[in-house]
This record gives C-alpha cells, sequence and structure tokens, in this order.
C-alpha cells in the first residue's frame, strides 16, 4: 500500500513538474469516417502522450488515428513543458530499429495552433510531428512557433516518407544544432514520394551547427514534390541552402516560389541549394542571395543532371566563383529553357548574368538575363564560363564589368557552341565575347535588326514588346511570369492596402483605408501585367472599406492558381500588391 502510493506520488509529482495535462477527445473513435476531435491543448497531447499517462489506446493506436481539429489552440504553455523542453513530438525516429512513425490523418479544417515551443537540440526528428510515414496532413496552420532541435527539424514535420501534406502553414523561427542538418520551415526532409501541396512558411531558419540541407520551406527533398507553394522567411546555413529548398533529389518542384533572403557558404539559391535528377517548372525567387564560397545562384546554386523551366529569379546574387544570376553551376546534361534572370551578380571569377558555370554537356535554350554583371575574371553577360556545352536563342543586356576574360554574351568558353544567341554591346559596355553576335540597342529592340533573333520562335515561346511597356523592347518569354511594372509601380507592403486570407481559395477580402474622400479604383492583374479583373471603379469616402475578389476574371470565369497582383488607385496613392491563389 506505502509503496503504491509512493508510485502515486511520483507520478503526480512528475506531472506539476511538466506543467502538461491529458484530456481525452470529446467526439470520435479515431476511424476516417468518424475521426477524433481535437478542441484543445489537452486533446493535442493526449495524442502523443505516452502510455504512463494514456494506456488505453495505446500509443501505436492513437499514432495510426484519423483527427480534426475543431478549434484554434494556443500552445504557449508548452513553454513550461517537460522541464523546459516543450512540445513532445508525435511519432519518433531514433534508429532504424526503434521507430514510431504517425501513420494516420490530422486535418486542421483551416484552423491554427499557436505559439508551439520546442527546446530539444540533442534530438532529431523534431516538430508537431516528429516523424510520419503514409500519412497525410492537411488545413493546418502554425503560428509563432519556435522550435530548436539537431537534425531533421521543421515546424509542422521533422521527417516524412509518402506522406502529403495539403494547405498548411506555419510562422516564427526555427533552429538546428546538428552537422547533418536537414532543417525546413515547414518540413525538415521529406523522400519516398511524398507531396507538399498549397502551403507556404514564413520562418526564419538556421542555427548554431555546421548546417547542410537548409530551405525556407523543406531542408531537403528525395523522390518527392512541392507543388503551389511558397516560402517568405530569412534562411541561413552552410551548404545546400535554398530559399524554398536546401536539396532535391529526384524530386519536382512546380509553380513555387521564394522571396526571404537566403544566406550560405556554397550552393546557396533563391529556390533551391542544390539540384540533382530533378525538375523546377513555373517557379521564381525574389530577395537577396548571398554564398561565401561557390555555386550561388539567384534561383539555385548547383544543378547536375536536371532541369529548370519557364522560370525567373529578381534575385541580387553575391558570391565568390560560379555565381549567376539564375543559377550559379550548371552540370551534367543539365538544362535552363524558357527562363531569365534580372537581379545584379557580383562575385570574383566564374561569373554570369544568367549562368555562372556551364560544363558537361549542358544547355541553355530560348533564355535571358538582364540585370548587371561584376567580377574579376571569367566574367559575361550571360554565361561566366562555357566548357562542352550548347547556347541557343538566348541573349543578354545588362551591364558586364572585369579584368580578364570578359564577354558582353560568355567570359571563356572551352569546346562549346552557341547558336542564334546575342548581346547588347551598348548596354553591357563590351563590344567582343568568346561566343554569340554582338549588336547595338536599336537591333535587339522591337522592331529588331534584320540579322538578329534569326529563326526564334515568335509563335510559342517568345512575344514582341511592340509597346516598350514589358521589358523595355527586347523580347520577353510567353509563358515565363514577368513582374508587373516593375519600373512604374513599387509593389509595397502596407497596412493602407491588405488581403486576407493569403494565399486564399476561392475568395479573398482586400481591405484599404484612405483618408481624404475621392474616386478608388482596384483592379487585378495576373503575374504577365495583363488585367485581369476591373473590382472597383467608384467614389469612396475616408475611411476603411473592403470588397472581395472570388478569383475570377471579368467575364466571370474561374482563373488558375498562381501569383496575382491588386493595383488601388486612389487621391493619395497608386500602389500594387501581391496574393497567392492556391486550389
Amino acid at each position: 500500500m506505502k509503496y503504491s502510493g509512493a508510485i502515486l506520488l511520483l507520478v503526480m509529482l512528475s506531472i506539476g513538474l511538466t506543467a502538461q495535462t491529458v484530456i481525452e477527445p470529446s467526439a470520435g473513435d479515431g476511424s476516417q469516417d468518424n475521426p477524433y476531435e481535437i478542441a484543445s491543448l489537452e486533446n493535442l497531447y493526449w495524442i502523443t502522450a505516452s502510455e504512463c499517462y494514456v494506456p488505453d489506446p495505446d500509443q501505436e493506436t492513437r499514432w495510426s488515428s484519423h483527427y480534426i481539429q475543431t478549434a484554434d489552440i494556443d500552445a504557449s504553455d508548452t513553454i513550461n513543458w517537460f522541464e523546459e523542453q516543450g512540445w513532445n513530438p508525435i511519432g519518433y525516429w531514433i534508429t532504424s530499429l526503434d521507430n514510431r512513425p504517425f501513420t494516420g490523418s490530422y486535418n486542421g479544417e483551416n484552423h491554427s495552433i499557436d505559439a508551439i515551443y520546442i527546446n530539444r537540440p540533442n534530438n532529431d526528428g523534431v516538430g508537431l510531428f516528429g516523424n510520419v510515414e503514409g500519412a497525410t496532413i492537411e488545413n493546418l496552420g502554425l503560428t509563432n512557433i519556435d522550435i530548436t532541435g539537431n537534425n531533421t527539424v521543421g515546424s509542422l514535420v521533422g521527417a516524412q516518407h509518402a506522406t502529403t501534406i495539403i494547405n498548411c502553414y506555419s510562422t516564427g523561427s526555427i533552429n538546428g544544432t546538428g552537422y547533418v542538418g536537414y532543417v525546413g520551415g515547414l518540413v525538415g526532409g521529406q523522400l519516398d514520394n511524398s507531396h507538399i501541396v498549397d502551403s507556404y512558411s514564413s520562418v526564419s531558419v538556421g542555427g548554431t551547427g555546421y548546417l547542410e540541407f537548409v530551405g525556407g520551406l523543406v531542408g531537403g527533398q528525395s523522390g518527392s514534390v512541392i507543388n503551389n507553394s511558397y516560402s517568405s522567411g530569412s534562411v541561413d546555413g552552410d551548404s545546400q541552402v535554398g530559399g524554398l529548398v536546401g536539396t532535391q533529389v529526384n524530386s519536382t518542384i512546380n509553380d513555387s516560389y521564394s522571396t526571404g533572403s537566403v544566406n550560405g557558404y556554397s550552393q546557396v539559391g533563391g529556390l533551391a541549394g542544390n539540384q540533382f535528377s530533378s525538375t523546377i517548372s513555373n517557379s521564381y525567387s525574389s530577395g537577396i542571395v548571398t554564398g561565401t564560397e561557390s555555386a550561388v545562384g539567384g534561383l539555385v546554386g548547383m544543378q547536375s543532371n536536371s532541369t529548370i523551366t519557364n522560370s525567373y529569379s529578381t534575385v541580387d546574387a553575391s558570391g565568390e566563383a560560379g555565381v549567376g544570376g539564375l543559377l550559379g553551376y550548371q552540370s551534367n546534361n543539365s538544362t535552363v529553357s524558357k527562363s531569365n534572370s534580372t537581379g545584379s551578380v557580383n562575385g570574383v571569377e566564374i561569373i554570369g548574368g544568367l549562368v555562372g558555370v556551364q560544363e558537361s554537356n549542358c544547355t541553355i535554350s530560348d533564355s535571358y538575363s538582364t540585370g548587371s554583371v561584376n567580377g574579376n575574371s571569367q566574367v559575361g553577360g550571360l554565361v561566366g564560363i562555357q566548357v562542352s556545352s550548347i547556347i541557343n536563342d538566348s541573349y543578354s543586356t545588362g551591364s558586364v564589368s572585369g579584368q580578364s576574360w570578359v564577354g558582353g554574351l560568355i567570359g571563356a568558353q572551352s569546346d562549346s557552341s552557341t547558336f542564334s544567341s546575342y548581346w547588347d554591346m551598348e548596354t553591357s559596355g563590351q563590344t567582343s565575347s568568346v561566343g554569340g553576335e554582338g549588336r547595338n540597342t536599336d537591333e535587339m529592340t522591337y522592331p529588331y535588326g534584320t540579322a538578329t533573333f534569326v529563326d526564334w520562335d515568335f509563335n510559342d515561346i517568345w512575344a514582341e514588346d511592340v509597346d516598350y511597356d514589358i521589358n523595355n523592347g527586347y523580347p520577353y518569354l510567353t509563358d515565363v511570369t514577368l513582374s508587373l511594372e516593375d519600373d512604374v509601380i513599387e509593389v509595397v507592403e502596407s497596412l493602407t492596402l491588405t488581403n486576407y486570407p493569403n494565399p486564399f481559395n476561392p475568395e479573398t477580402t482586400i481591405k484599404f483605408r484612405i483618408s481624404v474622400p475621392g474616386n478608388v479604383e482596384l483592379t487585378v492583374y495576373n503575374i504577365k501585367g495583363e488585367r485581369i479583373s476591373k473590382l472597383l471603379k467608384e467614389f469612396k469616402e475616408a475611411g476603411e472599406h473592403s470588397i472581395v475578389w472570388d478569383g475570377k476574371n471579368d467575364l466571370g470565369q474561374p482563373v488558375s492558381s498562381g501569383v496575382y497582383f491588386y493595383r488601388m488607385i486612389t487621391p493619395e496613392y497608386d500602389r500594387v500588391n501581391k496574393m497567392l491563389l492556391l486550389k
């Protein structure tokens, strides 16, 4: 009797010290047709609690069950749990023999979990879910997270296998302390045919260790897909560091973008740090990318046996060697097509407006760069150095400066070919190049010279900028997104013009404030600058106003997923903001 009492006292003392409480969900049985209903932090802890606290159903059964969240949850008290180690992740992976993933489903029903705290710097597989396999997580937001782990660290999931994440997001900060890394704003590492769809992260991602595979959304992905997603937080790491993904292997990124600053040592990219046997399409990056060593790119740091198509970068990129406005280092049968870069590029050697290094049977086609390029040696308006590779139907217009091996289109070249590709001798300040053909500005802008853009496809790939209002008269790519009136209107964030939710589906509310009465115009554009819908054109009194956009054009037809701009003209300002429709 005394022995039992002592055990009870220890259990009660343990509960008091850790400050967490278990409450079984009041509804549901965990089946797909009748999932457990999670309405509080105590319900949420019931999922992950050890069998000391919840012996029936056991932990393995709870981690294979189905859940829906029925209310927003305040998780700020987790900062006091487990001697300030915080939340204990659902599902774990320690070794291949000590592995218990979450295999069920969790539907947040568009609710959020706020201020979840984890401080487990020696643990791998850290997040709300530590390890998941064959699971589905959807419609869930994590806000104001503060998470620290060792390796494989994410806000939502540390490591996921054959899992799908749909319509989820996170905000806050994440830190990794390990030497392996795999640290991401939403997911640490995803593999085995996993998918992230319609999701985003606005998390500051970094750490104190020698961190590889660090990404704004995902640290690293293998055999997996990211679709219709984005990241906007700052990302800091060492090697293979990307604004969206640190590294991707046998994987795909579609219709996605990143806007945060990215800093690292090598293989650093605005969207992805490293790309191996993978594809990036219809995606872009903006912001600033800085690498202290090699393979630094506005979109991708390093590419091998991979493809980039219909994508662009407006990033200002800088590094030591192998730096490009779109791609730092291209190798081993890789391809860049129908893509462009507009940001400035700075470095010491092997610096290119589009690609720094192009070698080993690689191809660049139907692409261009317009940003300034500055370096010491092997500096080119399009490519720094080209070895055993091909450039087709491409051009550059940015200023180019360097000390040796400097060219308007290509800085240095070996055993390579360039076909129907040009550089602007006037804007570049360069009259020679080891590859390509120099033209003056009049010959490269509409209506073009007779010997310029010979045999280019102006039906399906290129378009003529007849009015000089899209690309300053130079040809532009019909399938690649372009900034909206970059030289005319500043895209800003402001309390005077916002929309919520963002991303949205199927509708969003645009709110604005004016301090003086007057005529107000509100118009939605696609990312090419084409008008989609005139939402408002009428007199408004001073004060706060709102209007709903239902994701349809002026003809009442639903528009596709993607980035859209809304422009408001009032007596006080002419302003543009950005929104993302995800379906």
